[in-house]
């Protein structure tokens, strides 16, 4: 066999293994993420952490909205086994989404199930009826509250910040100022690990 033909094959093969290694490398990260899913992401080179609450919808979320995420870590009551806590996605465009807080998983907002709402927009939300009273967020991130009204029912507090440039509320029935700030500065840190 010719010293040049013994060459050509030699780099075939190697050629050939690389290919196998390169081929099986990207297979078995494919694997991983199919059984761990995919890593949580709030933004450009950031890692989400928020509460396991949201877990079932992140990966929506994140193929669908062009919003950096600001998921609370901190959520009242989602550790309680016996009544469950759930997060639906309502809402997931380019442009803005909408997460419903809920006892029952398939809540349409009515007063017994529902528990608040988690949002991001590239656009304001429209302003409230009511006084707002301004806070300040983790960063010196100014925000404003909104206190709920009690009758027959509670409505919503809310709490709405901007933060980069986008817009994000959260709402609690009934909630109060100091548990709605306590969750909008999770969010803020869960969301951009500069803050943390």
């Amino acid at each position: 066999m010719k010293p040049q033909t013994l060459a050509a094959l030699l780099l075939a093969t190697a050629s050939l293994e690389t290919g196998l290694w390169a081929i099986d490398t990207i297979r078995q990260h494919c694997l991983a993420e199919q059984t761990q899913g995919p890593s949580k992401s709030s933004g450009p080179g950031h890692e989400l952490k928020s509460n396991h609450i949201f877990d079932e919808i992140i990966p929506s979320l994140l193929k669908k909205t062009s919003v950096p995420l600001r998921l609370p870590e901190y959520v009242p009551d989602s550790d309680d086994k016996e009544t469950i806590l759930y997060s639906i996605l309502e809402v997931a465009e380019p442009e803005r989404y909408s997460i419903q807080l809920a006892w029952i998983k398939d809540c349409a907002g009515g007063n017994a199930c529902h528990v608040g709402y988690i949002g991001g927009s590239k656009t304001p939300f429209p302003p409230e009826h009511k006084a707002a009273v301004h806070v300040t967020l983790s960063g010196g991130i100014k925000g404003s509250f909104v206190d709920s009204d009690c009758g027959a029912h509670c409505d919503d507090a809310s709490l709405d910040w901007a933060q980069g440039g986008y817009y994000y509320g959260i709402s609690l029935k009934g909630g109060d100022k100091k548990t709605l700030i306590r969750m909008a500065n999770s969010a803020i840190i869960a969301g951009d690990p500069s803050k943390r």
